[in-house]
């Protein structure tokens, strides 16, 4: 398929497998896909913080749960100054985003049931997009060229965190 600068090559059960970019061949992974349905790409804990990378289709999001006595737990998005692409965009009880994700997903809690029973009921999510600027984006109306990496999300989620940690802990500052 062809769309205006870009060739996708499809594979036989309609899911993407590579994108041409300018002449560029990119290996998609099920990061992005026709279908509009939210998958849970990955799930994970660094430093005893909870993490879950999505997909809605179109692009990937990153999610990371702190617990509610953190400094930012219950703050807004615009509110939370952690380095992140394109910054916080979504703060959310977690006790709320949990079933608001699980209800639009099928039979999550059979592969996921013990990520999210590791999630305190009063704990916090916070989370960002890649749907922005020169993303990549399954969508007629913007066609970016940065085709991400469950790698990249994954190493990003982990910086979040490592952030995050930071405030909570400035002791452990190694000085150079």
């Amino acid at each position: 398929m062809h769309i205006s600068g870009f060739t996708f090559l499809i594979e036989k059960d309609g899911l993407i497998n590579q994108v041409s970019i300018g002449g560029q061949i990119q290996k998609i992974s099920d990061l992005y896909q026709w279908r509009n349905e939210i998958r849970i790409v990955e799930v994970g804990l660094f430093k005893d913080y909870p993490y879950l990378i999505v997909s809605y289709g179109t692009h990937p999001c990153s999610y990371v749960f702190i617990n509610s006595d953190h400094i930012y737990g219950g703050e807004k998005a615009w509110d939370i100054p952690v380095d992140c692409h394109g910054g916080v965009t979504l703060t959310q009880p977690a006790n709320v985003f949990i079933p608001d994700i699980v209800n639009k997903m099928s039979n999550p809690y059979v592969e996921y049931g013990s990520f999210f029973s590791i999630i305190e009921q009063d704990s916090f999510v916070i989370g960002w997009d890649y749907a922005h600027g020169d993303d990549f984006y399954l969508e007629r109306k913007h066609w970016g060229t940065k085709v991400w990496t469950l790698a990249e999300l994954r190493c990003e989620c982990q910086d979040v965190i490592e952030q995050l940690d930071f405030i909570m802990n400035p002791q452990q500052r190694i000085y150079v």
